[in-house]
Formats: structure tokens, sequence, C-alpha cells
């Protein structure tokens, strides 16, 4: 059994460098994201308007993007005081 121990040691170096890989992410890099940018503002917005976004995460790839569209719409075109246009195609 020539190189064994040598293959189990990579293996178990690997597994550690793995699970601090994902402690980073978790704990580092994704509270620091949420502080960046257009991430700050999305989440900012989902949290102002009480929006329960986790079930985003577990739908399928076209209803969650047509959500997410419709998120960011809502920010871009939300109204900002004063009044509402009166439409003319009514």
């Amino acid at each position: 059994m020539r190189g064994g121990k040598g293959k189990q040691v990579r293996r178990w170096a690997a597994f550690g460098a793995g699970c601090v890989c994902i402690w980073l992410f978790v704990f580092v890099l994704a509270p620091w994201m949420q502080g960046w940018g257009p991430v700050h503002t999305l989440h900012t917005f989902i949290e102002e308007r009480g929006i329960d976004a986790t079930p985003l995460f577990y739908t399928e790839s076209e209803t969650s993007s047509q959500a997410e569209r419709h998120l960011l719409d809502a920010a871009r075109f939300a109204p900002r005081g004063g009044a509402i246009p009166k439409r003319s195609d009514r």
C-alpha cells in the first residue's frame, strides 16, 4: 500500500480546506456583501417592504427570475412622493 498514508492526509487537508472556505463564505463574505452597493439596495428594499424573499430561492429559475425582475422594477419605478402621474392611455 504505497502512498496510502499521504493520500489520506491530502484528503483530510482538502476536506478541512473546504470546511474553512464554507465557513469564510457564510460568516465573512456573505455578511460583507450585504453592505455592498447593488446587494445592499435590494436587501434594504426587501426589508423595508416586509417581503419574505426566502421562497424565491426554492422555486424554478424562470419564476425566480420573473420575481427578481418585478422586485427590481418595483424599486426602480416606485413613486417618490407627490401626485401619481395620470396615464394617457385610459
